[in-house]
């Protein structure tokens, strides 16, 4: 689920999801793809970049991936896949933003299922989340500022959500020729969830806030609506997107 929140004007976020089936000599894997993209940049250019990551990741999983494996050929490394798929994005909305004169860019966040492994792409803020028994997992890094300090151990994780530096990315899809991309490999093990979250969500509901409502609404598209209220009533400052993913 998408929302526009309660100030923005436009909605920049997109987000894409695909499930699908791989069958195996072994017998059929499920495939799941999960994307959720953060624009940012006047005059619509959040919006058009936000769009063009998603559609790009998705075009290169689904050829590379999806149709190989349904041809029974897959030839191909799932980590190194996940990487160059957001670094094609780069390259389109790079060129388009050259083209145009645009200050578009986007966060990313990428997660491919595979049975019972994840694959995650990822640049930005945009969270991906594991949940099981034992609480809600971050996954990924925040490419902003405070991400930063945190990870060097100068700031506490409770400390962020009200930093001024928050919302300070230093990483973004499309503002630079040429980017990293962090990869997250991660078996599923026995999590219950997968959640991909936007800024404008976690940044509005705090994780404990978050792991109440997805562990006590059995449905998961209750739980997304749910959670996507949760950020609305807190003020619902920015665009609002989330992809929540019951893995049993």
């Amino acid at each position: 689920m998408r929302h526009i929140g309660q100030i923005r004007e436009t909605n920049q976020d997109s987000i894409y999801t695909l499930i699908s089936s791989i069958p195996r000599e072994t017998g059929d894997a499920i495939l799941g793809l999960f994307i959720v993209a953060d624009g940012m940049g006047g005059h619509a250019g959040g919006e058009i970049a936000s769009r063009m990551a998603v559609s790009a990741v998705a075009r290169r999983i689904i050829a590379d991936l999806l149709v190989p494996a349904i041809e029974g050929a897959i030839n191909v490394s799932l980590q190194a896949l996940m990487v160059e798929a957001v670094q094609e994005a780069n390259r389109t909305i790079w060129d388009q933003a050259r083209l145009t004169g645009s200050d578009m860019g986007t966060t990313c966040t990428a997660a491919l299922l595979l049975g019972r492994s994840l694959y995650i792409g990822h640049v930005g803020d945009t969270r991906a989340y594991l949940i099981d028994a034992r609480g809600i997992h971050q996954l990924t890094s925040d490419h902003s500022a405070v991400g930063r300090l945190i990870d060097m151990g100068q700031l506490d994780p409770s400390e962020a959500r009200d930093h001024p530096l928050r919302s300070q990315l230093y990483r973004t899809v499309g503002q630079h020729p040429e980017i990293a991309v962090d990869l997250v490999f991660q078996p599923i093990g026995d999590a219950t969830h997968l959640l991909l979250a936007s800024d404008g969500l976690w940044g509005c509901v705090d994780d404990a806030a978050m792991l109440r409502i997805i562990q006590t609404i059995d449905s998961p598209q209750r739980a997304v609506r749910a959670l996507v209220d949760a950020a609305n009533r807190a003020g619902g400052p920015d665009n609002i997107s989330a992809v929540l993913v019951r893995l049993v």
